[in-house]
């Protein structure tokens, strides 16, 4: 028998009591298909069947379903994604009318005369109609997609919905092995058998709802992982035709696009995004048999986001590390590479090269170009995307207020958490409401002292979910290398940070001439443009950048002094690891960043004790050369290092750093 008189058959054994059959797949659409079931209960004209194939819902899907008189037929969950091949398979069979269209639970039939008046468009030659599509968003990106199906009205990207039996019968239904393009595919076959034709009466309207970033790209990496049986089949489009249809459609109407600019140049991003999602799924589900939900769990993903893994605040992401549970998996999207990770359970993704620092530096020395440190964020976004996408992270960390942003974006979903550690008041204008979105969207801020508090507060207005106030800390081996007191005659004066404007101008100029007049050693660890202007002296010693802590650790044990940069209302790493070795404290009222001291911030002078260090002014450097000209700068003794030893481990030891780890890991068991 042939396969035409099946199918043929099979179409005149249906009944006529229904004008049309609509296929309706559903898993837990109780919030959505009661509009729909409405929509097609309101058809004038026209009688039709509601089949309903669902994958054993479990939110009241169902009950909705047979309130509207559906005929409800349920089917085994897939225990991954996959658009619903199958069950429009299985409601077509289980359907009785000669004429069959396939919705999905969140559409809506826009007019009470829209099924009649698309049906008398079937006819002997046409047994296939598009119906066009018009989203109903919710959210920027939904509208950027909402945006870009506009385009796709009228264009070979439209596939059919609506169809007799005999031609769905006829082409074999959707191909069950096909699970990503499957409504091009089945569209593709309709052309060989039919001519197809297009409803221009109104649209279904589709309520695509709120869509993250994040929700946008996975889903195109969900379909690339299932594309490979439809890029297979010589009937379907190609990736490339399909690609090319869609950029003829963005380009006919270019109109359309410049008269909406921000949408237009958004929707050429995201499309450009989720085809490099598209193009990661579709390289991994190579010699895979079928996709797979997530990753394997052999550990919990956490993901950290920073734009520098040398100086500033990276010490103190590299303790949390090296101190997490062995269970965690840290990947790191930023740029360059420390000289040391710490950790086996690290790895590290981005440009291998890039100073942010020297970048960052520049914009604040002009800030009428200040809007454009958003774009230092750009080349990281494709290593995030595929950071998110493939690990899966249960958490996902900032590292400053931008980072933070970046990252609440693309993983909306997920627990996100604003590491802080600068001060925020001196910013204006969008950056300054840019700063209060962020933190209102972090799941967790954390801020290492009061005056971080204080500011996160104003700038948010207080709408900051949960604040905890952790200060900086010193590494274990700063507390453990042996105290000792320095029997060189000159007083020993270390410096450790950058060596650049913000960080250690007045340092370098200060105690390079004390130096040079033999009153000190001058010890300074680190590196930058302004290391170059130390006059080559021997009571000058440059070190470089020491990644070993414990290396560190022995040379500030040697030291009498340790002269550290700060911010406005905290004290740096160097200067809790200068205290935790026994060392005092000296410390320039300027805070790191240029702006914060043109706009007239100055740090505290009560961020130490006077018996532990000082503050000395950064505007005049007579201050700071009279305080390292007199004995009262350093400690000579060893119950005054203890002393200061003492005062770190209260004030910055270990239990901070624990602290940290345990609020990161409360947000982790609840994710998991």
């Amino acid at each position: 028998m042939s396969p035409e008189k099946t199918t043929r058959d099979s179409a005149d054994n249906k009944s006529d009591a229904y004008d049309v059959s609509i296929i309706v797949p559903t898993l837990n659409e109780a919030d959505n298909i009661g509009r729909l079931l409405s929509s097609i209960r309101g058809q004038k004209g026209i009688s039709a069947e509601i089949v309903v194939v669902d994958q054993t819902s479990d939110d009241g899907t169902v009950e909705v379903a047979t309130s509207f008189g559906a005929k409800v037929i349920s089917v085994k969950r897939s225990p991954y994604y996959r658009p619903p091949s199958q069950s429009r398979n299985i409601g077509a069979r289980a359907s009785s009318a000669s004429i069959i269209a396939h919705l999905d639970a969140d559409m809506e039939l826009e007019s009470p005369y829209f099924l009649q008046q698309a049906i008398r468009l079937i006819g002997p030659e046409t047994e296939a109609v598009i119906l066009h599509e018009r989203d109903v968003p919710k959210g920027f990106w939904s509208k950027v997609k909402a945006f870009e199906r506009e385009f796709y009205v009228g264009s070979s990207i439209e596939a059919a919905r609506l169809c007799t039996r005999h031609l769905f019968d006829l082409v074999g239904g959707y191909d069950e092995a096909v699970s990503s393009g499957e409504d091009f595919d089945l569209h593709a076959r309709y052309r060989v058998a039919t001519r197809i034709a297009e409803y221009n009466g109104g649209f279904v309207l589709h309520h695509t709802g709120q869509r993250s970033f994040l929700e946008l790209l996975q889903k195109k990496y969900s379909y690339g992982r299932a594309s490979n049986a439809y890029l297979k089949k010589s009937t379907s489009l190609s990736s490339r035709e399909l690609l090319n249809a869609q950029i003829r459609a963005f380009l006919s109407r270019l109109d359309k696009g410049l008269a909406h600019p921000v949408r237009y140049g958004a929707m050429w991003l995201v499309r450009a995004l989720e085809a490099g999602a598209l193009v990661v799924g579709l390289v991994r589900s190579i010699g895979e048999c079928e996709p797979r939900e997530g990753i394997d769990k052999k550990g919990i993903e956490l993901l950290l986001v920073s734009p520098t893994t040398v100086y500033g605040s990276w010490g103190w992401f590299a303790e949390l590390i090296v101190s997490s549970p062995a269970e965690w998996s840290w990947t790191i999207v930023t740029y360059g590479r420390p000289p040391t990770s710490g950790s086996s359970n690290v790895r590290f993704l981005g440009p291998r090269r890039g100073n942010y620092i020297r970048f960052g530096r520049f914009l604040y020395e002009h800030p009428y170009l200040a809007f454009l440190n958003p774009l230092w964020y750009i080349p990281l976004t494709p290593y995030l995307l595929w950071a998110v996408l493939r690990r899966r992270p249960a958490l996902v960390i900032g590292n400053g207020i931008l980072a933070s942003a970046v990252g609440e974006i693309i993983v909306r979903g997920r627990p996100v958490v604003l590491v802080h550690h600068v001060y925020l008041g001196y910013i204006r204008g969008i950056a300054r409401m840019g700063a209060a979105r962020a933190i209102r969207n972090s799941t967790l801020v954390l801020t290492n002292s009061d005056g971080g508090a204080e500011d996160i507060i104003a700038i948010s207005d207080g709408a900051v979910r949960d604040l905890k106030i952790i200060p900086m800390w010193a590494s274990d081996e700063f507390f453990e290398v042996p105290l000792q007191v320095a029997d060189s005659e000159q007083p020993i004066v270390t410096y450790v940070g950058r060596c650049d404007p913000d960080k250690s101008a007045q340092t370098l100029r200060v105690g390079g001439k004390l130096a040079a007049k033999g009153k000190i050693q001058l010890h300074v660890v680190g590196d930058g443009e302004l290391l170059a202007s130390l006059p080559e002296h021997p009571n000058i010693h440059r070190h470089g950048y020491i990644a070993d802590r414990y290396e560190l650790a022995q040379l500030l044990s040697l030291t009498d002094l340790v002269w550290a940069p700060c911010d406005t209302t905290y004290m740096s790493r160097p200067a809790w690891e200068g205290l935790a070795a026994g060392a005092k404290l000296l410390m320039t009222d300027h805070p790191a960043a240029g702006a914060k001291v043109a706009s007239g911030i100055r740090v505290r002078q009560s961020i130490i004790p006077l018996r532990y260090g000082k503050v000395v002014s950064g505007d005049d450097d007579r201050e700071a050369y009279e305080y390292l000209s007199s004995n009262a700068a350093f400690h000579r003794r060893l119950d005054e290092r203890e002393a200061c030893r003492s005062f770190a481990l209260q004030n910055g030891g270990a239990k901070n750093r624990q602290i940290a780890i345990k609020a990161l890991a409360a947000l982790v068991a609840g994710y998991s």
